[in-house]
């Protein structure tokens, strides 16, 4: 599984988008309402941050190779 979709509430809306892993990338596809622009760099760090998270726990070989 290499792509998942990515939804979060933010000031009472949900935001959703989609994330693909690739060998040497990670592209984050999120659709920003304009009055929310303003906290896109903040939403941008909590996405990629959490992104870490799971290649670190991959890395470390803490993660189910079971598919759907």
């Amino acid at each position: 599984m290499d792509k998942a979709i990515v939804r979060f509430k933010a000031l009472g809306r949900i935001l959703e988008g989609t994330v693909q892993v690739r060998p040497s990338e990670i592209e984050l596809n999120l659709d920003v309402p304009f009055l929310f622009r303003a906290f896109q760099g903040v939403a941008m760090q909590v996405v990629e941050k959490e992104i870490q998270q799971w290649l670190d726990k991959a890395r470390a070989g803490e993660l189910d190779d079971e598919t759907d």
